[in-house]
């Protein structure tokens, strides 16, 4: 009897010992690394220098030739800022050798081959990546990843002719994960994984990444003419669609504003709040429809800066937008406020250059996302990421000229945009002024809303109609002549 009892010791404390050492964490969770996640994301396809990598590797590790720049740093993300000492091409045009500022007359030539889209979709969802191909024309290469592990290798067959590539990537809760749900929509971690797994896919081959969600439409010639003042080496996040404080967009989130816009005379703080549009802000800051003038002048005299409150950007040279240049001016105005990083809208989309993504492994973004347990989406999760990597948003700028009007945001469309492009449905001849045809002329997307509208084959169509609806209202307007301000607002 004394050995039974001496058995069922030992195998009572064999369990309990094998327990305390397993990975699984209560209610059936397991904690899983970013080198078992990095089979994932990976194109499965004839031309993919990637093919068959998940099965020859014994560690589920896709091996990839890293970047000249991609180097670790002690926490594990490389150092946004070393890419400046690590590139020949580290300094934007505006910029003069000796560090001075000069203006800059020329423009870079960009085509649409330069371009390429990552986003995360679902199946069911489909028919919106073949949507993109209204504004991403035959140049502008697309990646999907998918919550399909079957689905990929014929997608890759049938529409390689169209420039899609399509990789599989779990959803929130799968197995693969270990279960976790890290975000509140079933592929946000997929949809922040995007950009990496594209950048992994294509390499050197592009110059800017465009990055929305699966319904996001972009202008290609309003794209092309941002981004056509700055250098797609540098480390660079582009979007002027922040949430932060419960907002978007919330011009009030520390950002910086590009460097070719140092030599302009900006509106002061004082000058913004005592504006209409920055009164609105101010009733928005202080909850109240009604505020007396003495309550204005006060709040636009005061120059200490609080991040969601009262905040202006300062241009950043040579055009690396980092955490510390996005918060120097709270430090700067003396104020203790915490400066935490905004989230750019996803929906709205946002361009991120080939410098900032050369400078984070898809190893490094993905530890990172694993540390999320209650992301509000897969946008918040790449925005904080790219914070904690040292790089904060740039502002293209005009809704700063334009004293936080926010019919000057050009990420996510102004708010008359929409109406604007279905003039062409409506049949409708209302009247374009001028700020009507620089919105049309500089916006650089605008959200679909596919979780409002629900018939997928409806919006598929009609969001592949958008760009040919807004060139058929431009060519309808009058040529007329822009005020200087107006058109200086996309450069």
């Amino acid at each position: 009897m004394g050995w039974l009892l001496t058995f069922c010791s030992l195998l009572f404390l064999s369990i309990v010992t094998s327990y305390a050492s397993s990975p699984k964490t209560p209610g059936g969770l397991r904690n899983v690394t970013a080198d078992e996640l990095l089979e994932y994301g990976v194109v499965i396809h004839p031309d993919s220098s990637f093919e068959g990598c998940v099965h020859q590797s014994p560690i589920n590790e896709c091996r990839y030739s890293r970047r000249d720049n991609d180097k670790k740093s002690g926490t594990g993300f490389n150092a946004a800022t070393d890419l400046l000492t690590d590139t020949d091409s580290g300094a934007e045009a505006g910029a003069s050798a000796d560090g001075g500022l000069k203006a800059r007359t020329d423009k870079a030539h960009v085509s649409d081959s330069d371009f390429v889209f990552a986003t995360g979709t679902f199946i069911k969802r489909i028919r919106l990546a073949s949507a993109s191909r209204g504004w991403r024309g035959s140049k502008v290469r697309a990646f999907f990843l998918i919550d399909s592990p079957t689905a990929p290798h014929g997608l890759n067959t049938r529409r390689e002719s169209a420039g899609e590539v399509y990789a599989y990537f779990p959803s929130e809760g799968a197995p693969e994960l270990g279960g976790w749900v890290r975000s509140l929509r079933g592929g946000d971690t997929r949809v922040a994984a995007a950009p990496f797994a594209a950048h992994r896919h294509f390499g050197k081959t592009y110059k800017w990444m465009l990055y929305g969600d699966d319904d996001t439409v972009f202008f290609m010639d309003a794209v092309k003419q941002l981004v056509a003042n700055l250098d797609p080496e540098l480390p660079i996040a582009l979007s002027d669609n922040l949430w932060f404080s419960n907002r978007h967009p919330n011009p009030n989130a520390p950002r910086c504003l590009p460097c070719h816009m140092a030599n302009e005379t900006l509106p002061s703080l004082e000058e913004i709040f005592m504006s209409a549009p920055g009164r609105v802000e101010i009733r928005t800051t202080y909850q109240q429809r009604t505020i007396s003038k003495e309550v204005y002048e006060a709040f636009a005299r005061n120059t200490t800066q609080v991040p969601g409150e009262r905040y202006r950007p300062e241009p950043v040279c040579p055009g690396v937008c980092t955490t510390e240049a996005a918060c120097k001016p709270v430090v700067d105005s003396g104020s203790t406020a915490p400066c935490t990083p905004p989230t750019a809208h996803g929906g709205a989309g946002m361009i991120f250059s080939v410098g900032l993504m050369r400078s984070i492994p898809f190893r490094d973004a993905l530890d990172c996302f694993l540390t999320f347990t209650n992301a509000t989406g897969g946008d918040q999760m790449v925005s904080e990421c790219l914070w904690r990597h040292g790089i904060a948003f740039t502002d293209p700028g005009p809704l700063v000229r334009h004293s936080y009007d926010y019919q000057y945001v050009i990420f996510g469309g102004a708010p008359r945009l929409p109406s604007l492009v279905g003039l062409e449905l409506s049949g409708t001849e209302e009247p374009c002024n001028a700020l009507c045809t620089w919105m049309l002329r500089n916006v650089v997307s605008i959200h679909m809303h596919a979780r409002i509208k629900k018939d997928i084959k409806a919006l598929a169509a009609q969001q592949e109609a958008v760009p040919k609806l807004r060139q058929a209202v431009l060519k309808r307007l009058p040529r007329q002549k822009i005020a200087r301000k107006e058109e200086g607002a996309a450069e």
